[in-house]
């Protein structure tokens, strides 16, 4: 496989009293990639991105 075998993890803390929009920053630890692969677990009906930006 082309992927890191140790994979970053990231899980934000919920919020149960303000559902609105808000911004998460998910840190790579200065790892180097071409790609990335990203899996989204959610707890509701639906979820929406936007304005999604990579910074290196």
């Amino acid at each position: 496989s082309d992927w890191e075998p140790t994979p970053i993890s990231f899980s934000p803390v919920m919020d149960d009293v303000n559902p609105s929009a808000r911004f998460v920053t998910v840190s790579l630890y200065n790892h180097m990639a071409s790609a990335i692969k990203c899996q989204y677990y959610f707890s509701d009906i639906w979820m929406m991105f936007s304005e999604i930006t990579f910074q290196s």
